[in-house]
């Protein structure tokens, strides 16, 4: 099943100055008991790091487990000395703001919790004409293709752009998995990039990279004037009884800086994964 839907959301950056961005993570509903690691990291200013494993129970709603991924965010922030605010908003979400505007990356790993949908959404900042960055995959090599009652789960990923969200949704009982139980991580992000890449290309709001042993999709967003980092976010999630699909979100600076990222987000990784 593909999906297009368009919604709209009013441009922050004006006239290619920079501004102070904020991130958004919205939040569904668990199906099961398990973690979410969250983290955001500042690693071309301060180097601040505010990152949390946040334990998660069947029994939350949206709003619950929204309220427990805020307050700890809070308080390792508080505890550290970082300036950044972290609110309730429309979702429901948690928004991150007073961030810096450039070289900012946001992490979102449900661990168990199996949530179907998952977005981590950027708003604002404008790093000298380059457009945020993301990535979504999974951390393990394989994956059930049946959620906790036996019924084929659904995996989902897709993009938004200046707030529009182009998606595509694979069910476990699709043809292309042959009848398996389990496919491989590599596998299943291929199938949903042939399905996601000719909505993106076609729509000019970015562009997708997946290859060979791949378990990421990458996405390069589309480079939209005054207001590049307005509204650029990443949609991920599934039913399965595997850990969840994650997301990674970088609103990038000047390209000397890349190879910055390029290791951060390496230690992000490392980090989540611990």
């Amino acid at each position: 099943m593909r999906k297009l839907i368009t919604s709209a959301i009013a441009a922050v950056c004006v006239s290619g100055v920079a501004s102070a961005a904020t991130m958004d993570f919205n939040i569904t509903p668990p199906r099961r008991a398990g973690t979410v690691f969250v983290q955001v990291r500042d690693f071309l200013g301060t180097g601040a790091t505010v990152g949390v494993n946040v334990p998660i129970t069947a029994a939350d709603t949206a709003i619950t487990k929204r309220n427990k991924i805020r307050d700890a965010l809070a308080a390792q922030a508080a505890a550290q000395g970082v300036p950044w605010t972290f609110t309730n908003v429309a979702g429901p979400a948690v928004r991150v703001g007073n961030l810096p505007a450039k070289g900012v990356t946001g992490l979102f790993v449900p661990r168990g919790t199996g949530e179907y949908r998952d977005e981590l959404y950027i708003n604002g900042g404008c790093p000298e004409n380059h457009p945020p960055r993301g990535k979504m995959g999974m951390e393990q090599s394989s994956a059930s293709l049946y959620d906790e009652n036996g019924l084929p789960a659904t995996f989902t990923v897709g993009i938004k752009h200046n707030g529009v969200p182009i998606e595509t949704t694979v069910s476990g009982d699709d043809a292309r998995f042959n009848g398996q139980s389990s496919v491989s991580t590599h596998e299943l992000m291929g199938i949903l990039y042939n399905d996601l890449n000719p909505l993106v290309s076609g729509s000019g709001y970015g562009s997708l990279y997946w290859g060979p042993g791949n378990q990421y999709i990458d996405v390069n967003f589309a480079y939209s004037g005054s207001d590049e980092s307005t509204g650029n976010g990443l949609i991920f999630g599934t039913t399965s009884t595997s850990d969840g699909l994650t997301g990674e979100g970088t609103y990038v600076p000047e390209p000397a800086s890349l190879m910055l990222l390029s290791l951060a987000g390496l230690l992000i990784r490392r980090r989540g994964a611990a």
